[in-house]
């Protein structure tokens, strides 16, 4: 089975981040397009404030991949979410849920992935709260 890197545009997160930290935005895998965990980091780096902007930007950063591997949300089937919670706390907090659940909506109206969340202690980079990844097929 061929495993071909999906290549973002220069001055794009995750080309900023393949670069800087040596990993792939996505991988072309069989009949899978695989994606790395995106995060609503902007071209430079830095996180919007509020939360629900960080998850939309993620979201955003994901529709970029997808393009430039010539795919779009039509085509994913499955998502993980990973959510930084407080400590102590017995589940993913409610505004996040809601972010990601308005995000499904406007990017996968027609269809509806199969879906992890997960809570987390912490994420690679600090003041971050969501990680996704995502498959799509070819």
């Amino acid at each position: 089975m061929s495993i071909t890197e999906i290549v973002l545009p220069e001055g794009s997160t995750g080309r900023v981040l393949r670069d800087q930290f040596h990993f792939a935005a996505a991988h072309r895998v069989g009949d899978i397009i695989e994606l790395s965990g995106h995060t609503g980091h902007l071209a430079d780096l830095t996180l919007p404030e509020v939360l629900e902007e960080e998850i939309a930007t993620a979201f955003s950063n994901i529709t970029a991949t997808l393009e430039a591997a010539g795919k779009s949300w039509s085509d994913v089937f499955s998502v993980r979410t990973y959510h930084v919670v407080p400590t102590g706390a017995d589940s993913i907090p409610g505004e996040a849920i809601g972010a990601v659940l308005t995000a499904f909506a406007s990017h996968l109206p027609e269809r509806y992935p199969v879906w992890t969340a997960i809570a987390v202690p912490a994420l690679a980079f600090p003041g971050m709260h969501i990680e996704i990844e995502v498959k799509a097929t070819i």
